[in-house]
């Protein structure tokens, strides 16, 4: 009934009411006063026929709680204006209680259910004569709608649920931008799990290539920024690492009335795999080491080896033999998705590095040997040119520039054959180059204010240079500003680029523009961009990529 429209519900609503009518004007057995049960029932299917006709005029009204509470109360009017408990209305509370779990779980049908149960014995016992004394029938329709409530409300509950499921492993499953990397990835997937199941941690530990496992984690007190992944101390290795390889755990040290299935330490091992036997106090100590009540734990594989094991912990939730199945799936549909990843990164690494080489020797054949060549004659013009002559100087200068070019050059050329940085330190090594030359040659003096820690890839910091070199380039070209200043930070799951040309207040009155060089890198990106002038002449214009 999830899926089921709004309309839809409200046309049952309406044919219910209808029926209704027709069964009590064909044949009025009830007690209590005919003309009540009468206008009640008119003014539900009144009410009824609004909301069918209010839905079909705006094809969906919004989805509240509030409909199958107000169901129930017309429904408890019926009741206790036909006869109480012996009414024939009585079964409708059973349309409250579908609609409430199938649309919001087995909390919200528990909660229908039990109120309906509740109230509609309380009406029996207050409607039924005294000298009757048909106390059976009191208590036994209260009873059976209970049970019946109960039933629905699990199952509904249990729909919605395996629903929810099936996204998120659909979601997981899909093949993210490789451009994010490898890391963003996995956290994205732990994040989704914890925010699954409202937990509290979610830990990830992954063999590197060298074998050394190392720590991923996410929990609901961090920031937005992605924390690096660090490696195992010896306590940690052995509180979280102490567990069978091939088995997958769930630890609740309490039980709970709303976790009937849940157990105190379930074990599950795979399939034509040995059975070993351990201990709850295992589940105890990992629990205390943890700081939870309740954790589940599965190993993590990767082409065909244990490469590691996920945590999840809860706080309020308990977890069921069912959680760690499902998780189970999920992870085994994470790793290839990861492994696609890594060999995607590792293919553009190999060919960026083959790039790199072939540029290199292009560069040095095609672009340093005439830059060597023009360093020759400027030094013979140099030479012929007599003393005192006022060209002396003007062919030093260019002597000095083209000896700082080739060594520019060479130094670039030595960078593409052995770059050995990350991504992050040669972003900043590159921009820093930037700003140098910038104010070197043009006179534009060029701050940096970055966040050492931004932690981008390859790819998007080769976008980034290319982006802070055309907000330069387009500062030195279209503006008289000799002052300029790049910021660079995190904000939530984004990157924040800010290139700001300092003007005064003297300069030209701004004429709005869009930088579309700028604006087509960002867009590919899927990023956007946002032009400011500020109250002192100063324009900025700033880019936001999502990471």
């Amino acid at each position: 009934m999830e899926a089921v429209g709004t309309a839809t519900i409200a046309l049952m609503r309406l044919i219910l009411a209808i029926s209704a009518l027709v069964v009590l004007g064909v044949d009025s057995p009830f007690t209590g006063p005919s003309n009540s049960r009468y206008g009640v029932l008119f003014l539900y299917l009144v009410y009824s026929a609004l909301l069918y006709f209010a839905a079909r005029r705006r094809e969906q009204l919004p989805r509240s709680r509030a409909m199958h509470w107000l169901d129930l109360a017309w429904f408890l009017l019926l009741v206790g204006t036909s006869g109480g408990t012996s009414s024939v209305f009585y079964s409708f509370f059973l349309f409250s209680v579908l609609v409430a779990s199938f649309r919001w779980g087995f909390v919200e049908g528990i909660k229908v259910t039990a109120t309906a149960a509740v109230l509609s014995l309380s009406l029996g016992v207050l409607l039924m004569p005294v000298e009757n004394g048909e106390y059976v029938l009191t208590l036994l329709r209260p009873l059976y709608l209970a049970v019946l409530g109960y039933m629905i409300a699990r199952w509904g509950g249990s729909e919605i649920s395996q629903k929810r499921r099936l996204a998120l492993l659909r979601e997981v499953s899909r093949l993210p931008n490789p451009r994010f990397g490898i890391e963003h990835t996995l956290r994205g997937t732990l994040e989704r799990l914890r925010t699954f199941y409202r937990g509290e941690v979610c830990l990830a530990i992954i063999q590197n290539e060298n074998g050394e496992p190392l720590l991923h984690l996410v929990d609901n007190e961090s920031d937005h920024t992605p924390l690096a992944p660090a490696p195992l101390d010896q306590s940690m290795k052995t509180g979280l690492l102490s567990l069978p390889p091939q088995c997958a755990v769930a630890f609740n040290s309490a039980p709970s009335w709303r976790y009937p299935g849940a157990m105190g330490w379930y074990v599950r091992h795979p399939q034509g795999t040995e059975h070993i036997e351990i201990s709850a106090s295992v589940g105890a100590r990992i629990a205390k080491f943890l700081e939870t009540p309740s954790f589940v734990s599965v190993p993590l594989h990767r082409r065909g080896k244990q490469a590691g094991r996920v945590y999840l912990t809860a706080n309020q939730g308990r977890f069921i033999p069912a959680d760690v199945l499902f998780i189970q799936q999920l992870i085994s549909q994470m790793m290839p998705v990861i492994e696609n990843m890594q060999l995607l990164d590792e293919i553009a690494s190999q060919a960026a590095v083959h790039e790199r080489r072939k540029i290199s020797r292009d560069l040095h054949d095609s672009t340093i040997q005439p830059y060597i060549g023009l360093k020759i004659g400027l030094e013979a013009l140099l030479r012929k040119v007599p003393a005192g002559n006022p060209l002396i100087i003007e062919i030093e200068d260019l002597c000095r520039m083209t000896n700082d070019g080739i060594a520019e050059l060479r130094n670039y050329v030595g960078g593409l054959k052995n770059q050995k940085d990350t991504p992050s330190r040669l972003f900043f090594q590159a921009i820093s180059r930037l700003a140098e030359k910038f104010t070197k040659f043009y006179g534009i003096e060029v701050n940096i204010s970055a966040n050492p820690d931004l932690r981008i890839n390859d790819r998007l910091a080769a976008e980034l240079v290319q982006i802070v070199s055309e907000g330069l380039s387009n500062i030195r070209r279209h503006t008289q500003a000799r002052r300029a200043t790049l910021n660079l930070r995190r904000e939530d799951d984004n990157l924040i680029a800010q290139i700001i040309n300092h003007g005064t207040a003297n300069d030209v009155a701004f004429v709005p523009f869009t930088p579309r060089s700028i604006t087509e890198r960002t867009a590919h990106l899927g990023g956007r961009t946002e032009v400011t002038q500020w109250g002192d002449g100063s324009t900025a214009v700033t880019v936001e990529i999502p990471l």
